[in-house]
């Protein structure tokens, strides 16, 4: 299993909305979007030399609707280039 993988693992695969969009790649949409993204281009990006898919979480926060049946979160991260 490589990292990819493992971030791919972090997604829910039974909610059928779930989505992911990272900067300007577009909104990919289900679990295979999800899988599309990390497992396809999410490689191929950070196979480059210099690139890191490793970013540091600096702000989370999630907040839970009253019922407890849904979430919603925001995250800021830093991102820095491999020298």
């Amino acid at each position: 299993m490589n990292i990819f993988d493992k971030i791919v693992d972090q997604f829910a695969k039974k909610d059928p909305n779930v989505k992911v969009e990272i900067a300007d790649s577009g909104v990919y949409e289900g679990f295979e979007g999800v899988k599309r993204l990390f497992l396809t281009m999410g490689a191929r990006l950070f196979a480059r030399k210099g690139a890191s898919p490793l970013m540091m979480i600096m702000t989370p926060v999630i907040e839970l609707s009253r019922d407890g049946k849904t979430a919603r979160g925001n995250v800021a991260f830093l991102r820095l280039p491999l020298p």
